[in-house]
């Protein structure tokens, strides 16, 4: 079995699970004998609940211990295997994966950001971190919940117009632009990419028997171009780009900088 058949098993998996306890929480309800709320179980709530429990020994409202557990496993497993959460485990990353399986039945056309604009396109993850991290500190509580797009997918409760709003864009932006919000917008991918520099197990090429053929390239979600580099920190391990190769050892997996 390919690496794409367990990748799949794996996003099913956890876009199960989450889908499961939002609505169990919905059903149930909340409170001391309902179900935890979708935010437990969300790794950025680690981020956001993070400085009121250092600072106070307090957890945000809806966010616990769960959330700081979380944030730390994934933390830990970028530091050993890269952003293979991005790749293989986050739901928004296999929702947004579908939406690029609808636009190859559909109108097999993508929309690609300029190149001079890429650099600014990818820091704006940053900068949305950075105001989350502000704004979440100022007002004492999870300020990004109404606008988090794993929410608007997995609450199935719209209380106001603005999640429905960003359902829609969030849909057809998914749909345009692969993994648009992986590359451009995903505060957690603004831990997670620059942390994946030290990730123990890397993608390397062989380049003496690279044909320069860049079927790579456009198998890359991430469009990072690995048949230039591979030394690339957004990297999200998906391994399409050594499926996609015609040459069978020329892209491939290490452990440290040479070992296989």
């Amino acid at each position: 079995m390919t690496s794409t058949f367990w990748r799949r098993l794996s996003q099913i998996f956890f876009v199960s699970f989450l889908a499961v306890f939002g609505i169990k929480h919905q059903v149930i309800g909340g409170g001391p004998k309902g179900a935890p709320p979708l935010d437990s179980y969300c790794v950025f709530g680690g981020v956001e609940t993070l400085y009121s429990w250092i600072h106070n020994g307090e957890f945000l409202l809806k966010t616990n211990m769960s959330n700081i557990i979380l944030l730390f496993t994934v933390l830990v497993i970028t530091i050993f295997m890269g952003a293979v959460f991005c790749g293989w485990i986050c739901p928004l990353g296999a929702i947004q994966d579908f939406f690029n399986f609808i636009n190859r039945k559909t109108i097999n056309k993508k929309i690609y950001i300029p190149h001079k604009l890429e650099l600014p396109f990818r820091s704006l993850k940053y900068i949305l971190l950075i105001l989350i991290t502000f704004m979440t500190i100022r007002t004492g509580q999870l300020w990004f919940e109404g606008y988090d797009p794993l929410k608007v997918f997995f609450h199935f409760k719209f209380e106001s117009l603005t999640p429905i709003i960003i359902l829609i864009i969030f849909s057809i932006l998914g749909v345009l632009i692969e993994r648009f919000w992986c590359k451009y917008l995903c505060p957690l991918g603004a831990i997670i990419f620059p942390l994946s520099y030290l990730s123990i197990i890397n993608l390397n090429k062989n380049h003496d028997q690279c044909n320069d053929c860049n079927i790579c390239d456009s198998s890359c979600s991430m469009d990072l171009q690995p048949s230039r580099s591979t030394s690339k920190t957004e990297c999200i391990k998906c391994l399409d780009c050594m499926k996609s190769c015609n040459q069978s050892d020329v892209l491939y997996l290490t452990l440290g900088k040479k070992g296989r």
